[in-house]
């Protein structure tokens, strides 16, 4: 299961949200997407956007598999990915609300195992599990072509784990993304509740928020509903033999949904965060949602950070809560901006596309009409060459950047990697997955340099 960062795409825009109507809006989101299909050769793409707390749009483009005429509609079944790991916190944290679980508790008194490779494993709490800082190492094969999907294998998977593998780092020293202690978390749902895994899942989870069309479990999934995986093999895109489901790993990546019902998710979210009275009786309590919503470890970059499994990134239009998924085949993105009771969720039946991903924070500002449009002359003079002097030593940071012009677009250039920008007006523009902003200084009409995520910058030519 793959994490999917710094993933941006830049549509140029003329106006603002509040001068244009609903209608034009949605035809601009239309445009957008299936012209990006066009260009990255998806196969089929679903849109779901939840604004003002209610499903807005929700639209599916393409075909289920290549070559065929069976389109990609609202119930069209996807594999997450690793968006799972989202309804695996929501079933921790029930059991958590119900006193059954301790986030500071340690792992080994929910699945005992008598010898341990590593006596660090004793130390590793669900807490760091669901942040990913228990030193859990990532998953290296899923098996998807030799699944075990029998009703024992995520219990034998996880005790194998606890029992053999060596962890990576002292438990809570750092962050380091962990599928495997997903997995082994899903045992812990299973010892806890007394139930298997996807049948928990779908009983006090899925179902509780009223998502009638997912499932964990593949076999469960309608065959009329479901999409074919897709692979590109140098330029030829091709459907995969495998899909990818195995129950050793179904907690990490093996939720199957569809955008009509994630649109019911957002939904559900929303309205828990905002039931202020506390009367709302939702999948988990407000204060549990926010507990997860708010920062409990500094994440991957210079400003995300990770709450309880959510990424948390700060926008132009607040807290974004989201997460992402990439698998053999399909690629997923979920992004939450409870301030502003928007959401939106993106699927894809291709693990190829990838500039498909950044497309719901893109379109999340145009939505919440925060998207500016800047003279072609304006944006020639931010071009140039700009030098950071104190970068710092312990993040992720670049020293130089190359600022140029593009097809009327401006674009960050660090290195190999390549940057288009949202305008947001007041020489600002967006790398809109990350919420790092690039802020130009301009004294006398002149542009000096630029500020990237409070990191100065000067330009040299």
């Amino acid at each position: 299961m793959k994490k999917l960062y710094l993933i941006v795409l830049l549509v140029s825009f003329t106006k603002a949200f509040g001068q244009v109507s609903s209608t034009l809006l949605k035809s601009k989101i239309d445009s957008i997407l299936s012209s990006e299909m066009l260009i990255e050769k998806a196969v089929g793409v679903s849109i779901g956007i939840v604004k003002d707390g209610r499903i807005w749009y929700n639209k599916g483009y393409g075909s289920k598999k290549i070559n065929t005429n069976n389109p990609i509609d609202s119930l069209s079944n996807f594999h997450l990915a690793s968006i799972s790991k989202v309804f695996v916190a929501t079933a921790v944290m029930q059991l958590v609300e119900q006193g059954k679980i301790n986030l500071e508790d340690k792992l080994l008194k929910y699945i005992p195992v008598n010898e341990n490779k590593d006596e660090r494993m004793k130390d590793i709490t669900i807490k760091q599990m669901l942040t990913h800082t228990s030193g859990f190492p990532d998953v290296n094969n899923y098996h998807w072509a030799n699944p075990k999907n029998d009703s024992l294998a995520l219990g034998n998977y996880a005790k194998k784990c606890i029992g053999t593998i060596h962890l990576i780092f002292t438990p809570g020293a750092r962050f380091e993304y962990s599928n495997m202690a997903f997995e082994v978390l899903g045992h812990v749902i299973e010892k806890v509740s007394h139930k298997n895994f996807d049948d928990y899942e779908s009983g006090f989870v899925l179902s509780k928020a009223g998502l009638s069309y997912s499932n964990f479990d593949y076999e469960k999934i309608d065959p009329s509903r479901r999409s074919s995986p897709h692979i590109k093999v140098f330029s030829n895109v091709h459907v995969s033999k495998i899909y990818p489901y195995n129950r050793e790993h179904g907690p990490s990546s093996t939720l199957n949904s569809c955008t009509y019902d994630m649109c019911r998710w957002i939904v559900e979210m929303l309205n828990i965060y905002n039931d202020q009275n506390k009367t709302y009786q939702g999948v988990i309590k407000h204060q549990t949602l926010k507990q997860m919503w708010s920062n409990q470890q500094r994440s991957f970059s210079l400003v995300d950070s990770i709450g309880l499994t959510w990424d948390l990134s700060k926008t132009p239009l607040g807290l974004c809560a989201w997460h992402s998924g990439g698998d053999l085949g399909y690629l997923s993105m979920l992004v939450i901006y409870p301030e502003q009771k928007l959401g939106v969720i993106l699927l894809v039946n291709g693990d190829y596309p990838e500039r498909l991903v950044g497309l719901p924070s893109t379109i999340s500002l145009l939505v919440g009409g925060k998207i500016k449009n800047v003279p072609i002359e304006h944006l020639g003079l931010l071009e140039g060459e700009y030098v950071s002097d104190n970068a710092p030593t312990q993040a992720k940071h670049p020293k130089k950047l190359v600022i140029k012009v593009e097809n009327g677009v401006l674009v960050a250039i660090d290195g190999s990697a390549r940057f288009k920008l949202v305008a947001l007006g007041n020489n600002e523009f967006l790398i809109p997955q990350e919420g790092v902003s690039i802020l130009f200084n301009n004294k006398e009409g002149q542009v000096t340099g630029l500020t990237f995520a409070d990191f100065p910058f000067k330009k040299i030519k």
